[in-house]
């Protein structure tokens, strides 16, 4: 009998980590059976974590205390408090955290057992301290490590050049749905987005790439996402020039997602991030044949290696992404072709899931 434990944050509660869902089958396919694990079952919603989530929130007002440092016992405390669920509970088989963190550090030792490896989970440079702690001490336990791109392969590398043979790459992949509408040309320039808000994805800078688009030409944009800066991101986008309509969809269930790419033809899919792991939105624009104009954060060059977009500097300007939108639209049916054979050779969720979901088996 094989059985694997899968680590998560949030899932399989709805609308979580679905790409966690896409990967489901596979695992089930590959094991006997999969029990999912996330945060709030393995750490849990106790009286002793009550009463640290208090003394957390006083420490923030300590001046000796700096917000690295807060981030750190945060960090080891959810160790303790998962390392202890593993005790307890005594899962047989793979214990597989999705995320490189805290999960990922609980869990090492406790043979078989591995990690993906995203973004913020693997970038160190994103965090206040500039570092994630106990790395060494989680890499010396794991048997392997899966960063989503090889760029985040060759960071890790890079930075433990003694821990090369644990680490893999191994992108994620997506599916789509089996009926959509071909590419057609039109007027307007169709650009779709879809992103959290957050800072890291510097939304407000798709707003003046579309801004710099409409010089051009009439445009159509949708945004799929929200977040933090959603107040921010409203009020210039009602400040556009109107010969661009727009539609901020906010949030929605990523079948909706999947629906609003068959049902419509786009020109482009446009990404302005600063830092990304392996964007599973491009890869879910390709699988549509959208192509893709984006910055080099993390992995996102890989993603257009094969033709399917633009990928500009890290901190290319917004007239600069504008010379891609428009490069991508007068290429048309060829240019969206690409795209989708970027998908079907990279991204396919069919090849890719399948085949990790059998690899991680045989651990």
């Amino acid at each position: 009998m094989k059985h694997v434990t899968v680590f998560t944050d949030y899932y399989p509660e709805p609308n979580k980590e679905f790409f966690i869902d896409t990967e489901r089958p596979y695992l089930a396919g590959a094991f006997d059976s999969v029990t999912y694990a996330p945060e709030h079952v393995t750490i849990g919603e106790n009286h002793w974590t009550r009463k640290a989530k208090i003394v957390l929130a006083g420490m923030q007002s300590m001046d000796f205390l700096t917000r690295p440092t807060i981030q750190n016992l945060v960090y080891m405390g959810k160790v303790a408090a998962i390392r202890r669920w593993v005790d307890r509970q005594k899962p047989k088989g793979l214990l597989y955290s999705y995320w490189f963190k805290a999960a990922a550090t609980a869990i090492a030792g406790h043979h078989p057992c591995i990690a993906r490896a995203h973004n913020d989970d693997l970038y160190e440079e994103q965090h206040p301290s500039g570092r994630i702690p106990m790395r060494r001490e989680t890499l010396t336990g794991l048997d392997f490590v899966y960063p989503c791109s090889l760029h985040g392969s060759n960071y890790l590398v890079k930075k433990f050049p003694s821990f090369a043979h644990k680490i893999k790459t191994a992108r994620l992949g997506v599916n789509r749905l089996p009926v959509r509408v071909p590419w057609t040309p039109e007027k307007a320039v169709r650009i779709i987005s879809c992103c959290g808000l957050e800072p890291y994805k510097c939304p407000l800078m798709l707003i003046d790439v579309v801004r710099e688009v409409a010089k051009y030409a009439s445009v159509r944009w949708v945004h799929v996402g929200d977040g933090s800066m959603h107040n921010a991101f409203w009020k210039a986008a009602h400040l556009l020039p109107d010969v661009v309509r727009y539609r901020l969809w906010g949030t929605i269930p990523n079948r909706e997602v999947h629906e609003l790419y068959a049902n419509n033809s786009f020109d482009v899919f446009l990404l302005t991030s600063e830092w990304e792991g392996l964007p599973v939105a491009i890869m879910e624009a390709l699988a549509y044949g959208v192509p893709v104009v984006c910055r080099d954060a993390g992995g996102c060059r890989e993603a257009v290696a094969n033709g399917g977009g633009f990928c500009f500097g890290q901190e290319a300007a917004a007239v600069v992404l504008a010379t891609g939108v428009m490069a991508a639209v007068k290429m048309g049916n060829e240019m969206s072709n690409t795209a989708e054979a970027a998908w079907s050779s990279d991204f396919q969720a069919d090849i890719n899931l399948r085949n990790f979901a059998r690899e991680v088996r045989a651990i």
